[in-house]
Parts: C-alpha cells; sequence; structure tokens
C-alpha cells in the first residue's frame, strides 16, 4: 500500500511545481539587451514541438510561449517584434528549471526608449 500513496505524493509534488512555474511571476520586470534569438526544436517519443527562445546579456534565457493562465495568446507576434541589439522590459511569469529545460515565459515586452 505504500507505493501507491509515494506515487500520489509524487504527482501532487510535480503537479506543485508546475503551477508554481506557471503562476509566480520571477520579478515584476526585467530590463534586458536582446542578444540573440531562435526556434529551439524538442524532440520525444510523442513527437516534436518548438519553443521560441529569447538570449539576453545580462537577464539569462527566456521563452515566448502562449499561456491560458495569463490569457496570453500573441507569442509569435511578440517574438517576431524582439530585435536583437535592443533593450526591452520584459514581465516574465515562471523560472528558470534546468532538469526540464524550463524558462521564464515572457508575457510583455516594451522597448526601452534610446
Amino acid at each position: 500500500m505504500r507505493k501507491p500513496l509515494a506515487v500520489v505524493a509524487l504527482i501532487v509534488a510535480l503537479a506543485g511545481v508546475g503551477a508554481w512555474n506557471t503562476f509566480v511571476p520571477t520579478s515584476p520586470e526585467h530590463s534586458c539587451t536582446v542578444t540573440g534569438k531562435d526556434r529551439s526544436w524538442q524532440h520525444s517519443k510523442h513527437g516534436s514541438s518548438s519553443q521560441y527562445r529569447i538570449y539576453t546579456s545580462d537577464c539569462g534565457v527566456f521563452k515566448v510561449a502562449d499561456t491560458w493562465a495569463h490569457w496570453n495568446f500573441r507569442s509569435a507576434d511578440r517574438y517576431g517584434a524582439l530585435q536583437e541589439g535592443h533593450s526591452y522590459t520584459f514581465t516574465t511569469y515562471g523560472h528558470r528549471f534546468g532538469l526540464f529545460s524550463w524558462f521564464p515565459n515572457i508575457v510583455k515586452a516594451v522597448e526601452v526608449s534610446k
């Protein structure tokens, strides 16, 4: 009987980590300079998926993805508007969690005036 309880505890823990990564802001805002961007492909036995990634010189790596939790569905437009060499103030949600290749998600980007 202990094995089913351990499985349930593991599922609850993973759901909690997923909720934490989806709803908890990393910081209200990040001021960053974009140094690169790409579309990263992830392959698994269930198929392939892609993720828009933004690289910065001073804030790390971010993703740009649609999210129901923040009613945010314009990720492709946002990704396309970001330009290398430009500085932005990003509003993000989520945390960097290397084990699952999770990155903070940019839900708003405002270019910093020069």
